[in-house]
């Protein structure tokens, strides 16, 4: 009987994980769907997943940036959606101030290497330091000042 158990409870587990790529593969459709026609966006390369926003993401922020067009964007990290916005504003927005927090100065020279980024967009390099929260140590960067 533990085996029976066992064997329908990793089932479940098996069928949730398959429910759950599918629903990932449904956001991809619909992410490629609502580029359609837009070819800077079609021909951009991006890895999409993991590290960087799913599909979900990527389709949430085409919208805001496609029925907003905001003047003003900040970005927390370097990566996939900095190139999709940044290729965003420079071919269907125009005129935005998009600043970029990043903390690695070496990862700013690896991402630049291989893509550039709008003249709209700015790279502003923050080192992280370290707090407590709730007696935690924790990674931050130091809030902005004006």
């Amino acid at each position: 009987m533990k085996k029976i158990i066992r064997v329908i409870r990793e089932q479940v587990k098996l069928q949730r994980l398959s429910y759950l790529q599918l629903k990932e593969l449904e956001w991809a459709h619909i992410f490629h769907d609502s580029i359609r026609g837009k070819s800077s966006l079609e021909k951009l390369p991006l890895n999409i997943g993991r590290w960087a926003g799913n599909y979900a993401f990527f389709y949430v922020l085409h919208r805001i940036l496609s029925d907003f067009k905001p003047q003003n964007i900040l970005e927390f990290g370097l990566g996939e959606s900095t190139k999709f916005t940044s290729t965003f504003i420079d071919n269907y927005i125009g005129e935005c101030h998009h600043i970029i927090i990043e903390h690695s100065k070496e990862w700013e020279n690896l991402f630049t290497e291989k893509f550039s980024l709008s003249n709209n967009s700015e790279i502003k390099i923050i080192d992280l330091v370290e707090k407590q929260h709730k007696g935690l140590l924790t990674k931050a960067i130091v809030i902005l000042k004006p």
